[in-house]
């Protein structure tokens, strides 16, 4: 009985990772990490990452597509709780190496996207977009 059990969490544990994996949903504890130019974060299909905290860019974060996107692909940052994203200053976020055939960001529930003085977001012809009580909130630098 104890081996069933034992080995009944096993396969609960790798079931429930294999299925994280196909949904392509990451959690702002995974995400939150500084990540370099050369190290590039490879998303495949729509992406959601799930705001259960703030996430605080403070470097290089290029996105890489994959071989199957699709224009309807799309990164989407979703919050419940007022969560944030915040791209600090001298921070460059590429998002044209990911959104090359039309996908689009998008901002839901009441997240917030802040981007500081300073940094920068790169596209390439796609689009950024908040929904319901999303907001997007560019902080220009003072002349």
């Amino acid at each position: 009985m104890n081996y069933f059990l034992n080995f009944f969490g096993t396969l609960y544990v790798f079931t429930f990772y294999q299925l994280h994996a196909e949904n392509t949903a990451l959690y702002a504890s995974f995400f939150n990490a500084t990540y370099n130019c050369s190290n590039p974060l490879v998303l495949n299909g729509t992406v959601t990452v799930y705001l259960d905290e703030d996430i605080n860019i403070n470097g290089c974060l290029p996105f890489v597509a994959g071989p199957l996107l699709s224009p309807t692909d799309q990164l989407i940052f979703t919050s419940t709780n007022n969560c944030r994203v915040v791209i600090t200053s001298n921070t460059i976020v590429d998002f044209a190496t990911f959104l090359t055939q039309g996908q689009t960001v998008i901002i839901t529930g009441n997240g917030q996207l802040i981007v500081e003085k300073g940094a920068y977001l790169i596209f390439n012809n796609n689009t950024l977009l908040a929904k319901k009580n999303g907001r997007i909130i560019f902080i220009e630098s003072s002349t």
